[in-house]
C-alpha cells in the first residue's frame, strides 16, 4: 500500500491536515503582516489549505512542497485560481533547503512536517536561513504530556528521545537564537475530532469500495492506531503552534 495514498484517504477533506482547529489556525495567520511582495514558503503543505487561508487574508504569493503526488495533485485543483493568477505554486517532490536561495521569504511555515525537513531543530535553523530579517516560522510540533511508555513506544517506532515537551520545543526556539512570538497547544477536543475524523475516512472509503487491492492494508493500519490513540495517545501525546520571528 502506497502510504501517500493512505494519508490521502484518511485525512480527505480535513480542513487542516493535522490536530488543529481552523479557528486556532486563524488566531497565528492574523498575527502575520504580509504584504504583496511576500513570499510564503510552506514545507509539507499537504492539500495546500493553509496556503490558501493565507493567500486569502494577504495579497502575498506562496509555494507549497511536498512529497505526495495525490496531496499536490490535489491542491493544484483546489486552488487553480491562485495557480493560474501566478500567486500560487505547488512541487511535488522532496524538500530539500539547497533549492532555495537564503532569505528569499517572508514566512515559513512547515505544521506537523518537520520530519520533511530532518526533524524539528534542523527546521529551526533552515527557516533562519530562508527567512529575510524580520521575517517568521510557524511550526506545528508533537510533545510529550508525559513520559510514553514502552509499549507506546514501540507502536510509533520511535524513542523518547525524538520529542521533548511543549516548554522544550519553546526552548530549542530560543537557543537556536530565534524569537519565539506565540506558541500554544492544541485541545483535546481538536486532538479528538482530528483523529475521529481520520479513522472515519478511512472505514467510509474501505465501505465504498471493498474491491480496491488496498482495504485489507487499510484497515490493518487504521485499526490499531486508532485503539493505540484511544489507550495512550490522548494521554500521552501533545501538539503545539509556534510562532517564532528571526532576528
Amino acid at each position: 500500500m502506497d502510504k501517500n495514498r493512505f494519508s490521502y484517504v484518511a485525512h480527505g477533506h480535513l480542513p487542516v491536515w493535522n490536530p488543529v482547529g481552523v479557528s486556532h489556525l486563524k488566531a497565528y495567520l492574523s498575527q502575520l503582516v504580509l504584504t504583496e511582495k511576500s513570499t510564503v514558503l510552506d514545507i509539507g503543505c499537504g492539500r495546500g489549505q493553509v496556503l490558501n487561508l493565507i493567500l486569502t487574508r494577504h495579497r502575498a504569493t506562496g509555494i507549497g512542497v511536498d512529497s505526495s503526488p495525490f496531496a499536490i495533485g490535489a491542491a493544484a485543483t483546489d486552488f487553480a485560481d491562485l495557480v493560474a493568477a501566478g500567486r500560487l505554486r505547488f512541487f511535488e517532490r522532496t524538500f530539500d533547503a539547497r533549492d532555495y536561495d537564503a532569505a528569499s521569504f517572508d514566512l515559513v511555515i512547515c505544521i506537523g512536517s518537520t520530519h520533511a525537513a530532518g526533524g524539528y531543530l534542523n527546521t529551526l535553523r533552515t527557516a533562519k536561513r530562508l527567512l529575510r530579517p524580520g521575517g517568521m516560522l510557524l511550526v506545528g510540533e508533537g510533545y510529550w504530556k508525559c513520559s510514553p511508555c514502552g509499549e507506546y513506544l514501540a507502536f510509533l517506532k520511535m524513542s523518547a528521545e525524538d520529542q521533548t515537551t511543549h516548554q522544550g520545543n519553546q526552548s530549542r526556539g530560543v537557543s537556536e537564537d530565534v524569537e519565539l512570538v506565540s506558541c500554544s497547544e492544541c485541545s483535546q477536543e481538536e486532538w479528538d475530532a482530528y483523529e475521529d475524523q481520520y479513522a472515519r475516512n478511512v472505514e467510509e472509503f474501505v465501505r465504498a469500495n471493498e474491491h480496491d487491492p488496498d482495504v485489507e492494508a487499510m484497515l490493518q493500519r487504521i485499526r490499531p492506531w486508532r485503539e493505540a490513540y484511544l489507550r495512550w495517545g490522548r494521554d500521552t501525546l501533545g501538539f503545539g503552534l509556534y510562532l517564532f520571528r528571526v532576528r
